[in-house]
């Protein structure tokens, strides 16, 4: 909220003042964009990837960050603007009975256009505070975008913002967690699937791939094709992926017995996982939060 309130309050009397200029310009989106009464309006000037990040939050966040750009409505309703004056100044804007909104003047500095944008650079007082600012704009999807303002002390970055950021952390986090439960609940099937496989193949052991696990076309089961594993899980090649990670079984064979190694580590880890796990004959599930694959060294999941 710091941001929309801050970004409000130095852009928004300026983009006013834009009504004198040519039309079909970032100036005019802008105004649009400002003057907007619905977060709609508003969203078709902010960066198409912020705004598809918007879309996958969950009510009430979807709308509690909505609301957050639609800037006309955090401004004083008496906010007095005059547009133009000396020294290329745009703008003054005040309000008179809102003793908290500063007194603005700002000034075009500079402008600079090219085949992917155009930047501006603004001096804008607040009070006798003075600051200079960069607003760039993007030409996206048939419309002008806010991508960016910088100033000495301030980024305002739609394209790579702190919210944007923090967004796709809590749908990967979402997301995540589902394939960890469903990692961890793989690992398990596998293991079961093992110990009935080495029951009812004691001559075998356990087999040299995990696809000898799933059945084949033909009717009856035999240790090349056990019917005892979906083929998502039993893949006929290696690595398997399934729910955003990578699942590799190894046979250990042992001077008087047999064993196996079973590991599921995030495809991209942090992503689609954030902890990488490693199971074997002893049913055991390990896990590491190391990007690395997790071994028989890891603590066991509790």
């Amino acid at each position: 909220m710091a941001y929309a309130r801050w970004l409000a309050l130095v852009v928004w009397p300026w983009m006013l003042a834009s009504y004198a200029f040519a039309s079909s310009t970032p100036r005019e989106a802008l105004v649009e964009m400002v003057l907007a009464e619905d977060a709609n309006t508003v969203e078709k000037h902010l960066p198409s990837s912020f705004v598809e990040a918007v879309k996958r939050l969950r009510e009430p966040a979807r709308s509690q960050v909505r609301s957050r750009f639609v800037f006309r409505k955090m401004l004083p309703k008496d906010v007095q603007i005059t547009v133009g004056g000396v020294d290329n100044l745009l703008l003054s804007a005040e309000s008179k009975e809102e003793p908290s909104f500063p007194s603005v003047q700002v000034k075009v500095e500079d402008e600079a256009a090219s085949g992917v944008g155009t930047l501006l650079k603004l001096a804008c007082c607040r009070d006798s505070d003075c600051e200079n600012y960069y607003v760039q704009m993007k030409y996206e999807d048939g419309d002008w975008r806010l991508a960016r303002i910088d100033s000495a002390s301030k980024v305002f970055d739609l394209e790579a913002s702190v919210l944007l950021r923090q967004m796709q952390e809590e749908d990967s986090s979402d997301s995540s967690s589902v394939n960890e439960s469903s990692a961890v609940g793989a690992l398990r099937t596998i293991n079961t699937a093992l110990v009935q496989f080495q029951a009812n193949y004691p001559d075998v052991g356990f087999p040299q791939e995990l696809r000898s696990l799933a059945l084949a076309d033909q009717l009856e089961a035999d240790s090349e094709h056990a019917g005892l594993l979906d083929a998502s899980i039993a893949c006929p090649h290696t690595p398997c992926r399934r729910s955003g990670y990578l699942f590799d079984y190894v046979p250990h064979f042992y001077s008087n017995s047999s064993g196996y190694g079973v590991s599921a580590r995030p495809e991209e880890f942090g992503i689609t996982g954030t902890r990488s796990f490693y199971t074997d004959e002893s049913g055991i599930i390990r896990f590491t939060a190391e990007n690395r694959p997790a071994g028989e060294d890891d603590p066991p999941l509790r």
